[in-house]
């Protein structure tokens, strides 16, 4: 074979090879081509409108302060309304002990003619700098200090007797306290619970 027919044989089987592969991505039977249809565009999903932070909401009564399920827990205990702000309760008291400064709505319950079964809860509303002057002063008072964000937390598991039982939680609008004349770890864990559930009366979900 001439050098000729050998490069036209060549060019032969090439055609040929290209041709078989092209045959493979044709569809089926030799027609043309169906005509790629576009995706319809996927309407996107509305954003989620971020939740209102919630605000301190000052109490009217010691109901709205510590809420009505811990109200009728503490009647059906026999604890009583010592005073509170608003001159109820059957003792009188100037002023709160657990928040001494500020304008906190406060009140005070215990269990009639039985010995430190006093405790308050007490809450106000704070302005920037008020949150940091509460912050710093509550910082010199030689009680256990946390943080979560812009929750800061102050307490004193107390004993029973000597030291009393507090807790403070202080937010950047509010500030929220139960002090306990009677401590202890079992009177400290319910003071707490008693704050966090007069934190969720004071900060209603929007």
């Amino acid at each position: 074979m001439t050098r000729s027919a050998r490069r036209l044989a060549s060019r032969a089987a090439l055609v040929t090879v290209l041709a078989a592969a092209l045959a493979g991505c044709s569809p089926a039977g030799g027609g043309d081509p169906e005509a790629t249809t576009e995706p319809e565009p996927t309407a996107s999903a509305s954003p989620t409108p971020a939740a209102a932070p919630a605000i301190f909401t000052l109490p009217d009564d010691c109901v709205e302060l510590i809420g009505p399920d811990l109200d009728a827990e503490f009647a059906a205990n026999g604890v009583t309304l010592f005073s509170d702000s608003n001159g109820n309760g059957i003792y009188e008291q100037e002023g709160s002990v657990g928040q001494d400064g500020g304008e906190p709505f406060y009140c005070v319950y215990g269990q009639d003619g039985v010995d430190l079964s006093s405790f308050e809860f007490a809450a106000q509303a704070l302005t920037n700098d008020a949150h940091e002057g509460v912050l710093a002063e509550l910082g010199t008072r030689g009680l256990d200090e946390s943080a979560d964000g812009d929750r800061v937390v102050f307490s004193q598991e107390g004993d029973e007797g000597t030291l009393p039982a507090i807790v403070h939680i202080v937010l950047p609008d509010g500030w929220v306290t139960v002090n306990s004349t009677f401590g202890g770890p079992d009177r400290f864990a319910e003071v707490n619970d008693w704050a966090e559930t007069a934190v969720e009366q004071l900060y209603p979900a929007p």
